[in-house]
């Protein structure tokens, strides 16, 4: 229905810090306004019922709009040791990437960590979560492919040396 639809937005200045906001898509309102991160949030996630968020307060919040605003936080994800940068949700599991160089697999109901993935050797910025399988991608020009029910890689690809490889080839055509 499109009066149910919604819209979210990340808001910092220096007075008012990690604001999150949830427009009405139809009247261009603003409905609520999620507070709580103590520095800026990097990236949300919104499933229509829970909202995703992680900051570079290092902790990643589920939050539930449909509550009034001293309950709607529902968990407070802490475990990472520097700023949050990356985040994916589905279903019961939200993943979230952090310039501390790992992956954390969450528990979106009961805010669990279920599994810590190491395997970047810098910053992961990028993720992307299908059904089981999640994409990494780290600052290392390495991505990963896990397994997030077992909590172990599956596949490894080294970009970086592709990359080399390829520029060394357009080096010697010139």
């Amino acid at each position: 229905e499109r009066e149910r639809e919604r819209l979210l937005s990340a808001f910092s200045t220096l007075h008012l810090l990690a604001q999150l906001r949830v427009w009405s898509a139809q009247t261009g309102a603003c409905e609520r306004i999620l507070a709580g991160h103590s520095d800026a949030v990097r990236c949300v996630c919104f499933d229509g019922r829970f909202v995703v968020s992680c900051s570079y307060d290092n902790t990643v919040r589920v939050w539930d709009p449909s509550l009034p605003n001293e309950s709607a936080c529902l968990h407070v994800l802490r475990g990472h040791v520097a700023r949050v940068y990356s985040l994916q949700a589905e279903g019961h599991t939200v993943c979230s990437g952090s310039l501390d160089t790992t992956i954390r697999v969450w528990d979106l109901e009961h805010g669990n960590c279920q599994f810590i993935l190491n395997g970047h050797d810098v910053l992961v910025g990028v993720l992307k979560l299908r059904g089981k399988t999640l994409a990494s991608g780290g600052a290392d020009c390495v991505v990963r492919l896990w397994d997030v029910t077992l909590g172990m890689y599956v596949l490894v690809r080294f970009f970086f040396f592709f990359f080399l490889a390829r520029r060394k080839q357009m080096e010697k055509q010139n």
